[in-house]
Formats: C-alpha cells, sequence, structure tokens
C-alpha cells in the first residue's frame, strides 16, 4: 500500500551527524554520548519537556531549572540563574 502525496519543495533547516528522536532518559543518554564524542547532536521531543514517560520524581530530575530554583547535583545544590 502507498499514500500518494503532491511533489513539494521541504526546506532542510540545520544538517547533523546523529539524530535523537525522544526526550526520555535514553535519548537524553544518547544525545550526551553523541555530543560528548565530538558529533554534531540535535535532540528532538514532540513535547515541550524531557523526561518521556519517567515518573515525576524522575523527571522533576531531567528537565531544567527554572530562575533562582536550587537543584541537587552530583556538586552539590546551586541555584539556577
Amino acid at each position: 500500500m502507498f499514500v500518494a502525496e503532491p511533489e513539494r519543495n521541504t526546506p532542510v533547516l540545520a544538517e547533523h551527524e546523529v539524530v535523537v528522536l525522544g526526550g526520555g532518559p535514553a535519548g537524553i543518554a544518547a544525545a550526551a554520548a553523541a555530543a560528548r564524542a565530538g558529533r554534531s547532536t540535535i535532540l528532538i521531543e514532540r513535547y515541550g519537556f524531557l523526561g518521556g514517560a519517567a515518573p515525576p520524581p524522575a523527571s522533576r530530575i531531567l528537565r531544567p531549572a527554572r530562575e533562582g530554583e536550587r537543584r541537587a547535583s552530583p556538586g552539590g545544590a546551586r541555584r539556577c540563574r
């Protein structure tokens, strides 16, 4: 079975060596590993937050800190600016 689509020109917005689809824990780890290895990497997440299906306590660790919020990190608590 095939779906017929009209011909169209789709703009290319970026080029990367590694494209990771999904911002769950595995996607975050894959993107971080590729970036640390020196690869041009992009992480694409369809929703506005990272964490995937992680339970809320874990997703709090994975999301970016809000301004003024204290977050625990391996180096101790720090304030996000």
